[in-house]
């Protein structure tokens, strides 16, 4: 086993190359055949390389978990040369794959336990990571390429502390997968810490009464088409938010089988909601009339309402054609200021039930917060009690005859 360094010749002088090279001998053929490897630029690093060759010449195969490793962090493209040589035994080459087949297998093998489109967003955030970081195969993982390359998006695409911790969960997640699955046996960012959070979280405000059935009569009677729905779509979609505290991504994956017009309720698997439990809540009479007669020609496996996949710009829209604003306020904001986006249909819902006298028990069960699962256990609430609340909101389906009757 020998290190050096070649030379060559430029301009008549004689310089050497920036990296070490390793020569060998591989006495398994026969005859006995002299072998040559471009290894590092660190002399330290190319002979603990020298080492585990000869170890791998003299193993027989049966490589040692510490080889092993080494094997799984050294660059590709030795990797694929060692290969050649025969140095490697074929079941070990599965780090050699490509990151991108592995991503592929683990998103068919989470297609049965969440929901289509939670997959295709985390398929997007570790394809983006991966092309991003240049990880090609497994041996191309590292911690320090991972968070540069977070840290520059988080300036350049200016998002917050909560998308960067997001988007590397989802890729500490990948990587565990590949662990799990044998593919690999250690976890080169394993230990790569969340960044600590101390970001203000947006702030959202609720519309005053007359400001809402103003926005449903807009919506309702618009004559445009946008974000795949007609006004009274729309419609129907702001007023299923309003008085049930749906969430943008359930109203999003509602069939319109979900909906039982003999109860009035409204059903959703637990793969599609936040707290990942499945859900049946009450629905309004009347809205539940509007809702029957909307859905009366259609079939029970199709989707409800084609929601689009960002219905903050959608509603900003109807805001506008109303003219009321998406923002009121700057930061910091004060009472009653802030956003009024989608999910601040959500808060508008809670804030009824609190209006409406809703006890403390009534309004936990009815926002289905996870961090509440503690308290839930200590109450006993049913839904006949949370029904004779929704059934106390005003009736929103003739947004203009509820402004007559108040005035």
């Amino acid at each position: 086993m020998q290190i050096y360094k070649p030379q060559y010749t430029s301009n008549g002088k004689t310089l050497s190359c920036k990296r070490w090279y390793i020569a060998f001998t591989d006495d398994r053929q026969d005859p006995p055949k002299r072998l040559r490897l471009s290894a590092f630029t660190s002399k330290d690093v190319t002979n603990t390389a020298a080492t585990n060759i000869d170890r791998l010449l003299k193993c027989g195969g049966d490589v040692s978990d510490d080889l092993h490793k080494w094997l799984e962090n050294i660059p590709s493209k030795m990797r694929n040369k060692l290969s050649e040589f025969n140095l490697i035994p074929k079941r070990l080459m599965k780090i050699n794959t490509p990151l991108t087949e592995r991503l592929q297998e683990m998103c068919l093998d989470m297609e049965n336990k969440k929901s289509p489109i939670y997959v295709k967003e985390v398929k997007a955030t570790i394809t983006a990571i991966i092309n991003g970081c240049n990880f090609v195969t497994w041996g191309d993982v590292a911690a320090g390429e991972l968070t540069n390359y977070l840290g520059n998006q988080k300036k350049s695409r200016n998002f917050g502390q909560r998308q960067y911790n997001k988007k590397l969960k989802s890729f500490k997640a990948f990587c565990r997968w590949i662990v799990a699955q044998r593919y690999a046996t250690n976890n080169p960012i394993d230990d790569i810490e969340e960044i600590g959070q101390t970001e203000i979280r947006r702030q959202r405000r609720v519309l005053k009464y007359v400001d809402l059935v103003s926005f449903l009569d807009t919506v309702r009677n618009s004559q445009d088409m946008h974000h795949n729905l007609t006004g009274y779509e729309r419609f129907l979609v702001y007023l299923l938010a309003l008085q049930t505290g749906l969430r943008a991504n359930e109203i999003r994956n509602l069939m319109v089988g979900d909906f039982n017009f003999d109860t009035n309720t409204v059903s959703l698997a637990g793969a599609f909601t936040k707290n990942k439990k499945k859900l049946r809540i009450p629905l309004k009479k009347e809205t539940a009339a509007e809702l029957k007669k909307y859905f009366c020609n259609k079939l029970d496996n199709v989707k409800a309402f084609a929601m689009p996949v960002q219905p903050a710009q959608m509603i900003k829209q109807d805001l506008k054609a109303a003219k009321i604003p998406y923002k009121v306020g700057t930061v910091p904001f004060r009472e009653g200021e802030g956003y009024f986006d989608f999910h601040s249909l959500r808060h508008s819902f809670l804030t009824s039930l609190d209006d409406l006298g809703a006890s403390s028990a009534i309004a936990q069960r009815a926002a289905r917060h996870s961090s509440f699962q503690v308290t839930e256990r200590y109450l006993h609430t049913d839904d006949d009690a949370l029904r004779a609340v929704i059934d106390k909101q005003m009736d929103l389906t003739q947004p203009q005859k509820q402004v007559s009757q108040a005035g």
